[in-house]
């Protein structure tokens, strides 16, 4: 009977030092992801722009405007790291802007110089129009 209170007093606690173990390694893993995440969405400082970069900042500017901002300004951002981004624009600003994907509400700061590629489907009223201010037409 000794006996048997002892090994069950070591399978009780083998069973919580693996639970343990197990729930730190997750947790760990939970951060590890955090972190991978928000350093993805941030964007680091960089040195001024050349000529080169700053017609090309422009240009993904000009397509991203004529996406529109809001729900119905879909687009799909390729980005120099091989990311796929689909979702609505809800922010444009001068040197980033945010996409938001519907089915997670995951925002999403791309900077321009890091576009490869915008495909974009309609726009908004509002976007339609700020762009008509901005171009003159």
């Amino acid at each position: 009977m000794k006996g048997m209170n002892k090994f069950l007093r070591n399978s009780i606690n083998l069973t919580l030092l693996l639970f343990c173990a197990t729930l730190f390694v997750n947790t760990a893993n939970a951060q590890d992801n955090n972190a991978q995440t928000t350093s993805a969405q941030t964007t680091t400082t960089r040195q001024p722009m050349t000529n080169k970069e700053r017609k090309y900042v422009e240009r993904m500017r000009a397509r991203i405007s004529k996406a529109g901002i809001g729900e119905k300004a879909k687009v799909e951002i390729k980005t120099r790291d091989n990311r796929k981004i689909k979702g609505y624009v809800s922010q444009a600003g001068e040197d980033s802007f945010v996409v938001v994907d519907p089915k997670t509400s995951q925002q999403y700061t791309i900077a321009y110089l890091d576009v490869v590629q915008v495909k974009g489907k309609g726009g908004s009223s509002a976007g339609k129009t700020a762009r008509q201010i901005l171009i003159g037409f």
